[in-house]
């Protein structure tokens, strides 16, 4: 299958410590928050491509989220009381399309503890379009227009790397066939909205590049060398740099920290030793969208994606001004819990993922947090779906 991919600028790398463009790995401590309200007893439509509901930050409810991309794997569940559930499933409970394309959706499923009726069909494809949306449930009706919209592409070059490490010379002998499976889960994009090219030498390896990436004056010239790979007619909107394990902050120092650097612009380096490179890559892209770090002292963009209640960062509007999270609602999955600095993403919010076409049934917390954490912890958040599909859309 063909993947794309968007376009932006890469403000700093962020999966970790930001100092110095440098990418660290994160540490585990605190649990996470009670659940907050979930939408009234009154039938709700829901389509999921990622976040069922959305957080209202102005109260700490939740809202259905309808920023739908097309040609998308989209759940499509109602939320209803159990006693609207009559204990059967027929023709009785179904949903009817109309608008550019029409169908007609039964129930297959319904889950008391979630109170969710299955409407899902993975035979179907929402194509681009606008469709009214109308559900019959045991007598009950409710109404829902919602517009599928086609999204931009993003374009990534990826660069396999040989390189030094101090006196070694190490090497990527290939490139994950699954690193690009998270991005595609937490941003909405179509299922070929994301341009992967892999850059190949004249024998099939990786690129090599004869400098220690253990030393900052290493790591700025491999940064120069990818910078200067992009396509001037038809640019790129990250270049990414790949390395086989973790560096040194400098040759000096005994721990290979550094999950990735950059040194500004659209190119980046990172590593595929640290624990989740597939959210690093979500991660890089975020940045060159507009997003911000989500973790103490990183460089935040709080128009974009408000940092957690009480936490920290440079504005990177002003590097010199610092914010502070201000929303109670939004809070660090790592506020009473084991989850990451990110934002903490509830299990009410109905996460589901579109690879497997399953609800996650657990908390998370934003991929925009520290790395360091497993890749099943992290997850879109509602700031980060919203920005990033104004960012997508044509």
């Amino acid at each position: 299958m063909k993947k794309k991919v968007y376009a932006g600028i890469l403000i700093s790398l962020g999966m970790g410590a930001a100092a110095g463009g440098l990418l660290a790995a994160g540490a585990r401590t605190g649990a996470a928050g009670e659940g907050d309200p979930i939408p009234g007893s009154e039938p709700v439509i829901l389509f999921d491509q990622g976040l069922g509901l959305g957080l209202d930050a102005s109260d700490g409810s939740f809202y259905p989220m309808y920023l739908l991309a097309a040609e998308r794997r989209t759940g499509l569940y109602v939320q209803a009381a159990p006693e609207t559930f009559d204990g059967v499933l027929d023709e009785t409970e179904y949903i009817r399309v109309s608008g550019d394309a029409e169908k007609i959706f039964y129930a297959r499923d319904y889950d008391e503890e979630t109170e969710l009726y299955d409407f899902s069909d993975d035979t179907w494809k929402w194509e681009a379009g606008e469709y009214h949306v109308s559900l019959y449930l045991n007598g009950a009706v409710a109404e829902e227009d919602v517009v599928f919209r086609d999204m931009k592409d993003i374009r990534v070059l990826v660069v396999p790397m040989n390189t030094f490490y101090g006196e070694e010379w190490l090497g990527v002998e290939e490139v994950p066939e699954d690193i690009t499976d998270f991005t595609m889960q937490v941003y909405p994009l179509g299922e070929n909205d994301l341009e992967w090219n892999v850059l190949k030498q004249e024998d099939g390896g990786a690129m090599d590049l004869e400098y220690d990436i253990n030393s900052v004056t290493g790591r700025y010239r491999i940064w120069r060398e990818l910078s200067g790979l992009d396509d001037g007619e038809n640019p790129y909107d990250l270049i990414l740099g790949l390395v086989p394990r973790n560096i040194r902050t400098s040759e000096e120092s005994l721990t290979a920290d550094i999950a990735g650097f950059t040194f500004g612009g659209k190119t980046s380096v990172i590593s595929l030793g640290d624990t989740c490179p597939a959210v690093t890559v979500a991660h890089e892209i975020g940045h060159c969208c507009g997003l911000g770090d989500e973790y103490e002292n990183g460089m935040v963009s709080p128009e974009a994606n408000r940092i957690p209640f009480g936490m920290r960062g440079r504005d990177k509007r002003s590097l010199g001004d610092m914010v502070t999270g201000e929303c109670p609602y939004i809070i660090s999955g790592q506020d009473g819990g084991t989850l990451g600095t990110g934002t903490l993403v509830r299990r009410e919010q109905l996460p589901f993922d579109v690879l497997t076409g399953e609800l996650l049934e657990r908390d998370m917390s934003s991929f925009m947090g520290l790395s360091g954490f497993p890749r099943e912890e992290y997850w879109t958040t509602t700031d980060i779906w919203n920005r990033m599909y104004e960012v997508l859309t044509p």
